[in-house]
């Protein structure tokens, strides 16, 4: 190409694309429904561009090739960008994929340019000291961001049963620890299984007994791992997060607790929420969609880091899985980023003379959703929870009885319908109530003759940002419930009277 300036603004943008197109691969299937759109042929398109700009580089071709080729990567590139910029809210998700692919993009850009620039730099000494310095400069950088260990996510603190489980995340694998200080003591607690402390993982998970913990001030660690040869571990710098005093329960008798749901990684209008109510609640409830997508250790991270916001690592939380958790090639390594008390995501747990039955009820389309790609088992994973139910129905004990789920237990949507028909049954009489997100809105279902009992539709991000949140309050105490309608400044929009 001639006009040198045109030549390499075409060769920037064609790589633009590929990145642009890449990184917001997770805004493309889900942006309108079941709407699919693959994107792999724009990738394709971007890569034959770029090739055929980087030899117009070194040699002249037609007229008519350049037009074409420029109106082409216009069309390829003004395309995911419009995706990009109308799925705003999926941003994060974004630019965790930009972060993953950076050393991909450093070594393309650095090997483009070599080839451009090849003459300059074998006749020119200035054009060597320059590359020389670009190159220790990448060097350095990368260094930096790689060989100094540091917290990537705040710490949560899981109730786990008979334990909390204190969670945070490093960018550097590292032996994670938590020191607890009461009264002029303090205790380190390690991460450990199976009789060995861990060392060699980002994800540091690090049981404590509740009553050690509760009213006491702790402080998260990290001793970073340089490398192990054979049997000895060579460490590195250590790191803390800041010091945190976790709150003493707030109810020796039922409990208060909020519950948050579908904030997908945005959760600042539920952060205002709570902040205003965070003295008097026991525990938070996440009860699924914190996150778009389960793409990578990125959004996985941030889906730790979205309930550290929350809870300021001073509150237990709880966690139920929404559909959204399902999405993406991360999604069957979230059980390694979020500890329950059985290793799965449905499961009982108490709270003074309060008893509550986490159900997981998967994704809320048929497996045979072109979505899927075939690899949906929710059918299957909802019936095996059937036991599960009659055990924890059986045990089911105390003054109030909650069962928690993303979807509500009430969905019309088929298969889940018929699938949960005989759990709603087992539950009938058993529970005073079952509390659900996923739908954006709040609303109070009255008992009817399909779902005998009560329905909460506890809210979330309402509109397209934060600032529209809606969440809840629930009040369990002297044998009555109410739940508090919450805006995303903390005020009390309506509190109703459920028990």
């Amino acid at each position: 190409m001639k006009n040198r300036k045109l030549n390499f603004a075409a060769i920037l943008f064609a790589a633009l694309g590929i990145v642009i197109t890449w990184c917001a691969k997770y805004a493309l299937y889900f942006f309108r429904g079941d709407m699919a759109l693959n994107f792999l042929p724009l990738l394709l398109v971007n890569a034959a561009l770029l090739l055929l700009f980087l030899i117009m580089w070194k040699k002249q071709l037609p007229k008519w090739v350049t037009v074409v080729s420029l109106v082409i990567l216009a069309i390829s590139f003004l395309i995911p960008l419009i995706f990009t910029v109308v799925n705003i809210l999926n941003f994060p998700h974004f630019l965790n994929n930009l972060h993953t692919i950076l050393p991909e993009i450093v070594v393309g850009a650095g090997l483009m340019l070599v080839y451009m620039y090849y003459d300059k730099l074998v006749k020119s000494r200035k054009a060597q000291i320059t590359a020389i310095v670009l190159t220790a400069a990448v060097i350095v950088s990368a260094s930096c961001t790689t060989l100094a260990c540091y917290l990537t996510s705040g710490t949560v603190v899981f109730d786990t049963g008979d334990v909390y489980t204190v969670e945070f995340i490093s960018n550097r694998n590292g032996l994670g620890f938590v020191e607890v200080s009461r009264d002029g003591r303090t205790e380190t607690y390690y991460h450990t299984e199976h009789g060995k402390r861990v060392a060699h993982t980002t994800i540091h998970q690090i049981e404590i007994p509740k009553e050690k913990l509760q009213g006491a001030t702790y402080r998260a660690g990290v001793k970073s791992v340089l490398f192990t040869v054979s049997n000895q571990t060579f460490f590195g710098n250590t790191t803390y997060g800041q010091s945190i005093h976790f709150k003493s329960p707030a109810n020796d008798e039922g409990a208060t607790f909020f519950t948050v749901s579908d904030v997908h990684t945005q959760p600042k209008g539920a952060v205002k929420a709570i902040e205003k109510h965070f003295d008097e609640l026991d525990f938070i409830v996440c009860l699924g969609d914190m996150v778009s997508f389960s793409g990578n250790h990125y959004d996985l991270t941030m889906l730790v880091d979205s309930m550290a916001r929350l809870s300021k690592g001073a509150l237990p939380v709880v966690f139920t899985r929404g559909n959204h958790e399902l999405m993406g090639e991360g999604a069957n390594a979230i059980e390694d980023y979020i500890p329950t008390p059985t290793g799965q995501f449905y499961y009982t747990f108490t709270y003074n003379n309060a008893y509550f039955i986490v159900n997981d009820m998967g994704a809320d389309k048929p497996d045979d959703n072109r979505g899927f790609s075939g690899l949906s088992d929710g059918v299957n994973y909802r019936l095996s929870q059937h036991d599960f139910f009659e055990d924890a129905i059986q045990n089911a004990s105390g003054d109030y009885v909650i069962h928690l789920s993303h979807i509500p237990i009430s969905t019309e949507s088929e298969p889940l319908k018929s699938n949960l028909e005989g759990i709603i049954q087992m539950l009938s009489g058993k529970i005073d109530l079952s509390i659900a997100g996923h739908t954006h809105k709040f609303l109070v279902e009255e008992p009817s003759d399909r779902v005998p009992f009560t329905v909460i539709q506890e809210g979330g991000n309402i509109g397209k940002f934060p600032d529209s949140y809606i969440g809840a309050i629930f009040t369990l105490r002297g044998g009555h419930i109410t739940v508090d309608q919450v805006d995303a400044s903390g005020n009390i929009l309506d509190t109703i009277p459920l028990k």
